[in-house]
């Protein structure tokens, strides 16, 4: 029989360095985003020590280590301080500050899935759905829409929307037509106009972040809804080796004390076949190495790994799907769901990494 999982260590006086990034309730990440992009930001400017990752016997139990007040036994001996492989004295200092800033990008794209992409519905080819997300400026997401679409004559035709999040589930706010020169002529500012024209809404799926529904009405011309998905373009390349961090919480533990936010650094190293397979390895500070294997699932920007074997050298072997992957201009970004690890755990991890040049 297991032991029940014990917590990490939890870095000090750091509570009020940022705010937690806000995102749409309907999202699976709990308490990732603000810890992350406090120690992060932090550790690569040298401000914190390091929070290490202890090694740990075997047996499929979260790796983490209790507060001292409740150490029944004395703490694993540490390994010595991590280093970034890619960031050395003499490196120009836009390493660091990239590694920072895609750090925190990296937190608050997992507190609020970013739905940029093309969008389609594979039944009515022609028509297309461009989506931009953005900030409403006060902490929310906003998306701009294009949709290219065809009018009551067959005739191509096209609308945007700007749309703000409710707070709940679904986007909302008007629809647009715009009226503008010739593009064979030269400009003419007298012959532009923009008109708000009716309103839409687009509600994503409640279990992923590469489908939704789009509906919206034009006064005095007609309505519609659409299922849409994102579409794919080209496949992205992962393969590669990384260098970056993980944050995450165990919760639903039997043990109620058990759950706990953590965070982690680590070297990773993906191999990605042309068929797809593909396999995850890191290689955590304290030695600790955990692998995630399966076959991608590619929906426009983002990755999916539904079903992954996910073990450990410390003795955990379960599944995992791993999510919202996105090769960034930096490196790979994603967001690790395992549903028992141990204990009655269920593990929610947001991972980033640079790639080694």
């Amino acid at each position: 029989m297991h032991e029940p999982p014990k917590h990490r260590e939890q870095a000090e006086g750091v509570q009020d360095l940022a705010t937690p990034v806000r995102r749409p309730e309907h999202m699976d990440v709990s308490t990732v985003q603000g810890t992350y992009v406090r120690l992060r930001l932090l550790d690569v400017i040298g401000k914190l020590p390091l929070v290490q990752r202890p090694q740990f016997a075997a047996g499929p139990t979260p790796r983490v280590l209790p507060p001292k007040s409740r150490q029944r036994n004395a703490p694993r001996p540490r390994t010595p301080p991590f280093l970034f492989p890619i960031i050395h004295q003499t490196d120009p200092i836009v390493k660091q500050l990239s590694l920072a800033i895609l750090l925190a990008a990296a937190a608050m794209r997992a507190a609020a899935a970013d739905f940029t992409d093309i969008w389609y519905n594979p039944l009515e080819p022609g028509y297309g759905y461009n989506i931009v997300q953005s900030d409403d400026g006060g902490g929310h997401p906003f998306i701009f829409v294009t949709f290219f679409i065809f009018d009551s004559n067959n005739n191509p035709t096209w609308y945007t929307a700007q749309l703000t999040w409710n707070g709940v589930d679904t986007f909302t706010g008007g629809v647009y037509r715009s009226r503008g020169t010739f593009f064979g002529s030269p400009w003419k500012p007298a012959e532009n106009s923009i008109a708000a024209v009716g309103n839409a809404t687009f509600r994503p799926s409640a279990s992923n972040n590469y489908q939704g529904l789009f509906a919206y009405t034009v006064t005095g011309v007609g309505s519609a809804s659409q299922s849409l998905a994102r579409q794919t373009l080209t496949v992205n390349a992962t393969g590669g080796s990384y260098t970056g961090s993980q944050a995450g919480t165990y919760s639903k533990c039997t043990a109620a004390a058990q759950n706990a936010s953590y965070t982690d650094f680590h070297s990773l190293v993906i191999t990605h076949n042309p068929s797809g397979n593909v396999t995850y390895a890191f290689t955590y500070k304290s030695g600790v190495s955990c692998t995630l294997a399966g076959t991608y699932e590619q929906h426009g920007q983002y990755y999916v790994i539904p079903n992954a074997a996910y073990t450990c050298s410390d003795g955990l072997a379960t599944t995992a799907t791993v999510k919202e992957i996105k090769v960034t201009v930096y490196g790979i970004e994603g967001f690790i769901s395992a549903p028992a690890v141990g204990g009655g755990c269920a593990e929610n991890a947001a991972f980033t990494g640079v790639l080694d040049r």
